[in-house]
């Protein structure tokens, strides 16, 4: 065998056990080793979970985040949680209504709703509701199984110098980790608490606030009471929380129409439900729209 031919053939066999021991140190040496588990941890507190505004996802801590308009850009948008948290009585479990102010670097400050849900381990937040810019005493509280939200904004052709004095109250409830809004409805249109009874004339609503009502047959959401009527009563009356229209006196001849069935929560009472209409006509006096971390 020529000197050439045998240069070749060890440089060859060479390379072999190089190849050979490096599949050895490598994929011999992984397989034999089980990596470690992954486990992505929920938060313990909402005030540290992820939600979602505008289909982006913004993860706070201690309540607060900030994050750039744009990679390596000055602009930063502050997200941060205002006001208390409210605890809320779900089927899911514990969960809190989380009131968020998101600011862009400009004049607004862009309000919004959204869920934190516990569920054992953690707290998964929600997409978020916006509510307005710039709104003005805020409000949020439980109302049996619904929560419902007040504040102050502007009609659309004054300017923001001016008081926000057009009150809105808007009601929402809760699917799984999901917050889901009834409405919203006119500035007429109200919530009320009470118990719903079948007379001669049709149905009879017992506001817990405001007296006795007839409800019109002509009303939108009549089928929507009948049935639940017929599924709850059992003979007797049932709890419901409707949405009224035009409701201004207590007399029992006053027909009044019903917008929505908002709820028919079992075993509920009057004394169980935080009063609603009260804050329609006047804007909120008590403000919760105020820093977690000014408070």
């Amino acid at each position: 065998m020529s000197t050439p031919l045998r240069v070749t053939l060890a440089l060859s066999i060479l390379l072999i056990l190089v190849g050979v021991g490096v599949y050895a140190s490598v994929f011999l040496t992984q397989s034999d080793t089980t990596p470690p588990d992954v486990v992505y941890a929920l938060p313990a507190d909402p005030l540290n979970a992820t939600y979602r505004i505008e289909g982006v996802e913004v993860s706070l801590e201690d309540g607060r985040a900030q994050t750039e308009v744009a990679p390596s850009s000055a602009e930063i948008i502050t997200t941060e949680v205002v006001g208390e948290l409210v605890p809320l009585a779900t089927t899911q479990g514990a969960a809190n209504a989380v009131l968020l102010r998101q600011d862009l670097g400009g004049t607004g400050s862009f309000y919004y709703l959204a869920l934190a849900v516990s569920n054992g381990d953690g707290f998964l937040g929600s997409e978020a509701v916006y509510l307005g810019d710039r709104i003005e005493e805020v409000t949020v509280q439980p109302w049996g199984e619904l929560m419902w939200v007040s504040y102050g904004t502007r009609a659309t052709s004054t300017s923001f110098a001016e008081p926000a004095d057009v009150p809105v109250t808007r009601y929402f409830y809760t699917r799984g980790a999901t917050l889901l809004e009834h409405g919203p409805f006119e500035l007429s249109v109200r919530g009320y608490a009470g118990s719903v009874l079948e007379s001669a004339r049709g149905y009879v609503f017992d506001s817990c606030e405001h007296g006795r009502y007839l409800l019109a047959s002509s009303s939108p959401a009549y089928g929507a009471l009948q049935a639940i009527y017929a599924q709850r009563s059992g003979g007797g009356g049932t709890f419901m929380q409707l949405a009224l229209r035009g409701v201004d006196s207590v007399a029992l001849n006053d027909v009044v129409v019903v917008e929505a069935v908002l709820a028919a929560p079992e075993d509920f009472l009057c004394t169980d439900v935080a009063r609603v209409s009260a804050v329609t006509d006047t804007v909120a006096t008590t403000s919760r729209a105020t820093s977690s971390l000014e408070q």
